[in-house]
């Protein structure tokens, strides 16, 4: 019997009040164009690489909401892993960005853990579209 540790990862996100993309070490995981809040959670090894990673999060405001974000609108992405062959042990989030689609750069990263990656990045601010990154190790 092996007792080498299995590490398995899951994609948990959550979208509010706008379109969005989601990308993984530049691999598209996810794309919502769906009003209302999307959010789901799938188990993925890839594309996770062992040390540096980057979370990448490309927003854009709906034509059915006048391309104009929602109030509070925001999406959130964590990363977790827990031992495969340890089921009792619940997911360890290792890695996560949240961004609220807001025109004050200042509140955009509330809510994301310090802990869980380093500082967050904008890429891009515009009414249009707001692109955040941030990379960590995993």
């Amino acid at each position: 019997m092996s007792t080498e540790k299995q590490e398995v990862f899951s994609f948990k996100f959550d979208i509010y009040g706008t379109g969005a993309v989601l990308y993984l070490n530049d691999v598209e995981m996810y794309e919502s164009t769906s009003q209302g809040r999307t959010s789901s959670e799938f188990m993925t090894d890839k594309p996770i690489v062992s040390g540096l990673n980057t979370l990448r999060i490309k927003s854009f405001p709906l034509e059915k909401d006048g391309y104009q974000y929602r109030e509070n609108a925001r999406v959130e992405v964590i990363i977790s892993k827990r031992d495969k062959s340890n089921t009792t042990i619940k997911n360890i989030p290792v890695f996560q960005l949240k961004v609220n689609l807001t025109n004050s750069e200042e509140k955009l990263f509330q809510g994301s853990e310090p802990e869980l990656g380093n500082k967050p990045v904008v890429e891009q601010h515009t009414e249009k579209q707001i692109i955040v990154s941030r990379t960590g190790n995993i």
